[in-house]
Formats: structure tokens, C-alpha cells, sequence
């Protein structure tokens, strides 16, 4: 059996809110809980923590709030099992939504106790998975005390004005801003406060720094997104005639800002800035374009590399043993021609 798994094409990836029927859609196990308004519930357990259930009228009777954030798969672009080692397997595993919920820290009314370290939040789904001999309960991810309480870790449950869709996590999810989408926990079942780590397959055995096919456990846990670019036009291998070319593309940088994205067309020893659009801010992705003008027929080649506020940018070369995390700066090759078959 194997995890749900779908995503849009790099080139449908244009607007700047992603719809949800294209937003990317990534499941850890076969079956989908299926979950009513009435019937969902969400309990509040651990150290200092009165045991509380909160029904699905009671969240959404509290002050709510709205951001938009990029949300990305740790695996994007990355070399999964059984990828071909020379080439991404996937790079539109990403998507940016308008989300809506409350703050995990309102429904601990700041009563934690300070030894409390993390937090433990568990979903309603569970199954089999190929690295795990044993059936997993339910999905489990653990996320340090300050990222949970800071008051932009939300629980969602509208997407772009909608109510939350079935396939990302109806009727509640977490949703951790700049944090990589297997934090952002879908079906949401329970927050439990903990002052010692839990010690659970997802945490210990999967989302692991420079993990690899031969061997999990391999590092830190992967959790901050990294700054990255993407190319949306022109793809690549694509014939265009010779003139003004226009590029474009996102670039995205986790909890930081995007400062600058640029391009070279002589493999990195000289760069161009391009032009960015929409306002400089944390979570989110920004667009950027540059029109290149081009006299001559043949192959054009370039790279593209972003820049964000900590002046982290994309490395020039990929790593080959990486799963997470990838995010060296993507190579175009076009084809520039004197005229187009009708």
C-alpha cells in the first residue's frame, strides 16, 4: 500500500493564492478519516493541562485569524525512493493558500507551565507504513514550545474562504507557518503538553536531515523550511522564438522574507536581478520576472537563486543523497528559434 500522493503541474502554479483543487496533496496513509462537523472532536491533555474537549461550534466561536502562508513538502525536489538520482522527481509539491483558524495559544489561555517543552499533536489518521513493520496508530508530530505559542500556529479550518476540504484535513488542521508541510497535521484529533520528548516513529525514524534510502535517523529533525525559487515559465526544453523572452517565477523562503531572486545565463559567474512582485513578508511566496532579450537561435541556458532576509541563498549544486530539504537552484534549458511550426 501506499501514502496518497497528488500535485498540480509546475505550470499551473501561476496565481498567487493557489485554488484548492490544485493545492498539492500529500497522505501518510491510505485511508482518509472521514469526519463530520457534529462528531469531530479535539482534546487538550498533559502536564498543567485541564483534560478539555473542544467541539468544532466552540472553535470557530473564538477569535480567529487569517494568514497566508506557503505550505511545501520536505520532499520536494528531493530524491525519494526509487527517484532517478540524476534528476527532481518533483518540484510543484507547493502551494500557497489564504488559511483561517485560532491560535493554539488561545486554548491554553497562557497557563502552561514553563517546563513544559513541546507540544504533541496527533491526527485521526493511522495505517501502515513501508519503513514501520508495526500499524501506526495515528500520524504524530512533535513542534517545540515557542513555535507553537507564538500566535501564528493556527488551528484551520477554512482554506482560501472555504471550509477546509476533506483531502487537507477537514474539519480542523494545524497549520505551522514556515515550517514544512508534514508539521501543518491534518485531522486534527489532539495537543498533548509534554516536558520530555514522546519518542515516536515520525519523529525518530522519518523527516531526518540527509536521510537516505539506506539508512533513516540520519540528523536533525527537518523542520524550517529553506529559501527556494521555481520557474514557472518558460519550462523547460520549451522552443521559443528568438526576441524578448520573458521569465518568471516564486521563490519562497519559510519564516523569512525574499530579498532578491536573480538569474545567470553563464552558469553562475555573473547575475541578474529580476523584478519582484508583492510586498516582502514571512510564510509567504513571492512572484518575480525578468524579460531576457535574445538575437540569436540555439540553446539557452540558466539558473535561478533567491536570496531571503538572512542572506541564506540556494545552493549552485544538488545534492545527491538528499531526500528533504532540496533546494539548489533550478537549471532551464530553452531552445530559441527563428520561427515556430504552425
Amino acid at each position: 500500500m501506499s501514502a496518497e500522493l497528488s500535485q498540480p503541474r509546475v505550470s499551473q502554479l501561476g496565481e498567487f493564492i493557489t485554488p484548492n483543487h490544485l493545492f498539492f496533496v500529500r497522505d501518510h496513509f491510505v485511508d482518509r478519516p472521514v469526519l463530520s462537523d457534529d462528531e469531530w472532536r479535539l482534546y487538550l491533555e498533559g502536564i498543567g493541562v485541564e483534560y478539555t474537549t473542544i467541539s468544532l461550534d466552540h472553535l470557530r466561536s473564538l477569535p480567529s485569524k487569517t494568514l497566508t502562508v506557503t505550505l511545501e513538502c520536505a520532499g520536494n525536489g528531493g530524491y525519494g525512493r526509487g527517484a532517478d538520482r540524476h534528476q527532481h522527481h518533483m518540484r510543484s509539491m507547493v502551494g500557497t493558500a489564504v488559511w483561517r483558524g485560532v491560535p493554539v495559544a488561545t486554548l491554553f489561555e497562557n497557563a502552561i507551565p514553563p517546563e513544559v517543552t513541546e507540544f504533541v499533536f496527533r491526527g485521526y489518521d493511522g495505517g501502515e507504513d513501508p519503513d514501520e513493520p508495526v500499524p501506526i496508530d495515528c500520524y504524530t508530530r512533535s513542534i517545540p514550545r515557542a513555535k507553537v505559542l507564538d500566535g501564528d500556529t493556527l488551528l484551520v479550518y477554512e482554506m482560501n474562504g472555504e471550509p477546509l476540504p476533506r483531502e487537507h484535513g477537514f474539519p480542523v488542521r494545524l497549520v505551522v507557518p514556515g515550517w514544512y508541510g508534514m508539521d501543518s497535521v491534518k485531522w486534527l484529533r489532539s495537543i498533548e503538553a509534554r516536558t520530555t520528548p514522546l519518542g515516536h516513529f515520525y519523529d525518530d525514524h522519518k523527516y531526518r536531515a540527509q536521510s537516505t534510502d539506506a539508512g533513516l535517523q540520519a540528523g536533525r529533525r527537518v523542520r524550517e523550511m529553506g529559501v527556494k525559487s521555481l520557474v514557472l515559465s518558460p519550462s523547460n526544453g520549451q522552443r521559443l522564438l528568438f526576441g524578448d523572452i520573458p521569465i518568471s517565477g516564486l521563490a519562497w523562503a519559510g519564516e523569512n522574507d525574499v530579498t532578491s531572486v536573480d538569474i545567470s545565463f553563464d552558469g553562475g559567474r555573473t547575475w541578474q536581478p529580476t523584478e519582484l512582485g508583492h510586498e516582502a513578508r514571512p510564510y509567504s511566496w513571492r512572484t518575480w520576472s525578468l524579460t531576457r532579450k535574445v538575437d540569436e537561435v540555439g540553446p539557452l541556458d540558466f539558473v535561478v537563486r533567491a536570496v531571503d532576509s538572512e542572506g541564506r541563498s540556494q545552493p549552485m549544486d544538488a545534492q545527491p543523497v538528499r531526500t528533504y530539504e532540496a533546494n539548489w537552484v533550478q537549471h532551464v534549458r530553452v531552445f530559441v528559434v527563428a520561427g515556430l511550426e504552425a
